[in-house]
């Protein structure tokens, strides 16, 4: 009322000035109310993961703020909780808003979070080749797992083979071939596990059956009745899972096939040279998991023959050089090897030593290689000299307790003419 008597362009001002005030009460509160709006929505902190597998739970939580009333989340399938930690299933493979909207001392809070839910990939085992026998048995399949698109590769798979074994491998091939033996028979359930690079895992299960099996195997022995016969022995060392059960079948040396016993021994005797063949078949009573085994034997009734053969006569002990001694080899042959008469243990066609390694001192000594065939023996004998000094030297006062002791080192060498003999000394100090 006061302005109303003042000049005209005073009042008109003064009022427009209260204006102006107001007016700029009224933007600085919406300065401060936006900012705290902002502030809200980027307060929450939710955590979770942004890859979920298909079937598995998914887990939220928020972190950061406190006061906290009340909850609502929105899991973007059409779902909500008012849970502060929500577990949620998703029944579809997609990418979902989750949001979230908190009641607090200070307000309204919101976030939000995009994930994504990624179908599972497709583990598979196919057959690729089976033998279910006993002793032979191997499975192999062929990993035809496939991922659940391109950009989630396969990155690890685990096979349990159900026998106690499994394998893992982080190098996975399309189309790979895996295989396994089983030790015993039974029923076996095969697990394959497979992990793509969003931690998404799928198995399958496959069963096998191991069966009674069979191993055929021949041994033979060899002998020599007389000088000039030969006399080879076939037996069965077959392994087998059905007891005496199994069907056996023979064949020696070409003729008929013919079913014996577990226990079947056949011997074949001859005078002159030739070769023997033995054939085993045996099957299970069901005529399954057939196994063979065949063995050629070469009868030799030749008498022994042959002389020893040696590089040289003369040999310098300390040179080094090797005796090489060597009577043609067969197998059918024993050898024993002598040195002045004395047996060296050694039943080898080739003897091949130094005169050190012999401990042969320089002289003459007499080499004698005796070889046997059965009741056929032969002997053979060679003569060489070893010449040369054998170096040789004693200490006095090795063990040193003053540092200043004299140390002594006598040469004792031997078979030399010390008047024209050179003789070189190296002493090596340990301590460089």
């Amino acid at each position: 009322m006061l302005f109303k008597h003042c000049p005209f362009n005073l009042y008109v001002f003064v009022m427009k000035l209260n204006q102006c005030v107001y007016c700029l009460r009224f933007f600085v509160f919406s300065i401060l109310f936006f900012m705290v709006l902002n502030q809200n929505l980027n307060a929450g902190n939710i955590e979770t993961s942004k890859d979920i597998c298909i079937g598995n739970l998914a887990y939220f939580k928020t972190t950061g703020i406190t006061g906290i009333n009340s909850y609502k989340w929105s899991f973007g399938d059409g779902f909500t909780s008012q849970n502060s930690v929500p577990f949620h299933l998703y029944k579809s493979v997609g990418k979902f808003l989750v949001k979230l909207e908190v009641n607090t001392s200070s307000g309204i809070l919101k976030d939000s979070i995009e994930i994504e839910v990624h179908d599972l990939p497709k583990a598979k085992l196919s057959e690729f080749r089976f033998d279910s026998c006993l002793y032979s048995n191997l499975f192999e399949f062929k990993d035809s797992s496939s991922p659940s698109k391109t950009n989630n590769p396969i990155v690890k798979r685990l096979i349990v083979w159900g026998d106690g074994q499994f394998v893992i491998d982080n190098t996975i091939k399309f189309g790979e071939i895996v295989s396994h033996h089983y030790q015993m028979k039974d029923k076996y359930k095969i697990k394959i596990e497979i992990t793509d690079n969003k931690g998404c895992k799928a198995s399958s299960i496959t069963k096998v059956l191991v069966t009674n099996g069979t191993k055929a195997k021949i041994d033979s022995k060899v002998t020599y009745p007389s000088c000039g016969e030969a006399e080879v022995c076939f037996s069965n060392k077959s392994e087998t899972s059905n007891g005496n059960s199994q069907t056996y079948l023979w064949q020696f040396d070409g003729g008929q096939f013919n079913s014996q016993n577990m226990n079947y021994v056949k011997c074949f005797s001859t005078k002159t040279s030739k070769n023997v063949k033995a054939i085993l078949m045996m099957s299970n009573p069901d005529k399954t998991c057939l196994t063979s085994d065949t063995l050629n034997i070469y009868l030799n009734t030749d008498s022994i023959s042959g002389d020893i053969s040696i590089n040289d006569s003369i040999f310098c002990y300390g040179s080094g050089s090797k005796i090489s001694m060597n009577y043609p080899y067969s197998s059918s042959y024993k050898y024993f090897w002598e040195i002045d008469n004395q047996d060296i243990n050694y039943h080898e066609s080739l003897l091949e030593a130094s005169p050190r390694e012999l401990k042969l001192n320089p002289g003459y000594h007499q080499i004698k290689c005796t070889i046997t065939k059965g009741p056929c023996i032969a002997q053979q004998e060679a003569q060489i000299k070893v010449i040369g000094p054998i170096a040789g030297m004693k200490i006095f006062n090795q063990k040193q307790c003053e540092i200043d002791k004299r140390v002594y080192f006598i040469e004792t060498s031997q078979n030399l003419d010390r008047k024209n003999a050179l003789f070189y000394w190296n002493v090596i100090d340990p301590e460089g």
